[in-house]
């Protein structure tokens, strides 16, 4: 199981769900469903086709409308990781990458 599929269960699995636990489901349903479509693994491979150049990645949003984002994956090695970042950008990095593991790295 992915890690969208994982936390899907574990909510799915409460005796009692609140609104944000429905809210999420809905979002992780449509990240596994992604996932399963191979449009996930598609996205990623047309990013890291760019070669460095900029890229624009066009999103849908939950509302409808569309969001592009333009991208240089070059430089994204000056993204501050590993012992050079602060305790905070550390501890915020593994955060995010536990909660939202669908998430691509931009």
């Amino acid at each position: 199981l992915s890690a969208a599929e994982k936390e899907l269960v574990c909510i799915e699995n409460k005796n009692r769900q609140t609104d944000a636990d429905q809210r999420r489901m809905e979002e992780l349903r449509r990240i596994v469903a992604l996932e399963q479509s191979g449009e996930m693994e598609t996205m990623r491979e047309l990013i890291a086709s760019s070669k460095g150049r900029i890229c624009a990645v066009t999103f849908t949003k939950k509302d409808g409308s569309r969001r592009v984002m333009k991208v240089q994956p070059a430089t994204l090695k000056f993204h501050v990781k590993g012992n050079a970042a602060t305790d905070a950008g550390r501890k915020a990095s593994v955060t995010r990458a536990s909660r939202h593991p669908h998430l691509l790295p931009v």
